[in-house]
């Protein structure tokens, strides 16, 4: 089927028209709904042993799960109305202080509703690493999170090692956290176990 001159035309200018909407509809946007739109959502998951994130801290800033690759990870879900948590943040902090010369990191990711409370506790104790929120609504999707604190004890090729549930002795985190990041008396340990 042939289609005539002029009906050419008139397809062409609908595209023309329809294209030029839509830039125009575009343009429309205030630079501020465009930036937002550009901002990527928070997410996590905890699937098949692995655990993924993407979340924002109280400041503003981006922590991803990407960011970790090739690194031992103390992943820890809590928050600041959570007396038990607050105990067991302390110590976790004191055991990232420890390693994380040697390939620990440290994620906190609290489940508060609002950032004040969260930063209050950060500054009052001096914490350095990363403490992003999680919104409720994914907290409310993810059901992997039965309770707090729970901790994910993640390895270099982002398995998940070991989970934690409820406060837990240092010494039992401090052996997990030695054997993913083989050291032994100080050294980091060769796939033959010996000392380097």
């Amino acid at each position: 089927m042939r289609m005539g001159f002029s009906k050419r035309i008139l397809l062409g200018t609908l595209m023309l028209a329809t294209a030029a909407a839509i830039i125009g509809v575009q343009k429309a946007r205030s630079p501020a709904e465009r930036q937002l739109e550009a901002q990527p959502s928070p997410w996590f998951s905890i699937e098949q042993g692995r655990i993924e994130y993407h979340l924002s801290s109280s400041q503003g800033e981006w922590h991803s799960s990407q960011d970790n690759q090739d690194k031992v990870v103390m992943l820890y879900f809590w928050a600041t109305w959570c007396q038990p948590c607050k105990k067991m943040i302390l110590l976790l902090n004191s055991l990232w202080l420890k390693y994380r010369e040697s390939g620990l990191v440290f994620t906190a990711i609290s489940l508060d509703t609002e950032s004040q409370p969260l930063q209050n506790f950060i500054e009052s104790n001096h914490l350095k690493f990363p403490c992003p929120m999680v919104p409720p609504e994914l907290m409310t999707a993810n059901q992997s999170i039965k309770g707090i604190p729970t901790l994910y004890l993640v390895s270099r090729k982002n398995v998940i090692f070991r989970k934690y549930q409820g406060l837990r002795n240092s010494q039992e985190l401090e052996d997990d956290v030695r054997k993913l990041l083989r050291l032994e008396d100080g050294k980091k340990v060769n796939a033959e176990g010996s000392g380097k």
